[in-house]
């Protein structure tokens, strides 16, 4: 596993790490969740070497290693990955979205489907403007969603003001996280190398300050700039029955908007699912397709 590398780029420099095999002949890209950084890909790293699959974690501008970037949005997330891609002379790559990832790892499924060979979408939201998908989700996602699509400067000041304290204190973040989590993802960061990995996870990504984690929230709750009809790529998704933070309705009107999609429910599984079944996801890329 190499550490956290820098690549300078025109626009800025981004944040990456490597996990898995070093060689590049079976590329992932792991778009990460929210809050979250490049770290968050470690869990996969064993998994990942043992199955010759090399995994390229980015982090998002701000967060992490990644210079900020003004006025940067989601639609401008395709070409940095064709960059990535570029640079690591990559013709075609996987793409892994982890919760607040998914509108990352789709649009360029969207944008770049000659540069992408197959998608998987493990505890994903879809967008927040679908009212019966938000209907179930958790009663804190709601309201800071609404409130950022309400009362954008109220929540902006609020969020500032959260983040800072997380900065400080990320290990009262990870018990806020706890104490809202189902049984089964309380088991998972009852582990002490879970837990470990996810204190580095929230760490890392406030290592600039706040700036970075707010402007991924304002992207994230944002309206989408594309048409999930419009992605050609196979896109695998999977959720937990258990998520109490984002409801399997949104996995389920992500399927019913991508015309390639597979749709898999897992039992008893929470938000954190990754952390647990990693084996199975990064076998839907190697997974012989039809």
């Amino acid at each position: 596993m190499h550490r956290a590398q820098i690549l300078p780029l025109s626009t800025g420099d981004v944040g990456y790490q490597i996990f898995g095999e070093q060689s590049f002949q079976h590329t992932i890209v792991y778009c990460h969740g929210f809050p979250g950084s490049r770290v968050e890909a470690g869990v996969a790293h064993k998994s990942a070497k043992k199955r010759g699959l090399t995994i390229l974690s980015v982090d998002r501008p701000g967060i992490g290693h990644s210079a900020p970037r003004s006025q940067w949005k989601l639609a401008d997330w395709p070409m940095l990955f064709v960059e990535l891609l570029d640079h690591f002379q990559v013709k075609k790559a996987g793409l892994l979205g982890l919760s607040g990832g998914t509108p990352y790892a789709l649009i360029a499924s969207a944008m770049c489907a000659d540069r992408v060979n197959q998608t998987v979408i493990v505890s994903g939201v879809s967008p927040f403007i679908h009212t019966a998908a938000m209907k179930q989700a958790a009663f804190m996602s709601r309201a800071a969603i609404v409130a950022s699509q309400r009362l954008p400067l109220l929540s902006r000041m609020s969020m500032a003001l959260m983040t800072r304290w997380f900065r400080r204190y990320p290990r009262h973040l990870l018990m806020m996280m706890s104490s809202s989590l189902g049984e089964d993802d309380k088991k998972l960061l009852a582990r002490r190398a879970i837990r470990f990995l996810m204190y580095r996870n929230i760490k890392e990504a406030f290592r600039q300050g706040s700036a970075g984690v707010e402007e991924d929230f304002v992207r994230l709750s944002s309206a989408w700039p594309f048409e999930r009809e419009n992605i050609a790529t196979s896109v695998a998704i999977l959720h937990g029955d258990a998520d109490l933070w984002i409801p399997s309705s949104m996995a389920k009107n992500n399927h019913e908007a991508i015309p390639q999609s597979s749709y898999e429910i897992f039992s008893g599984r929470g938000h954190f699912m990754v952390l647990g079944i990693i084996r199975e996801v990064l076998d839907k890329f190697i997974e012989p397709k039809d």
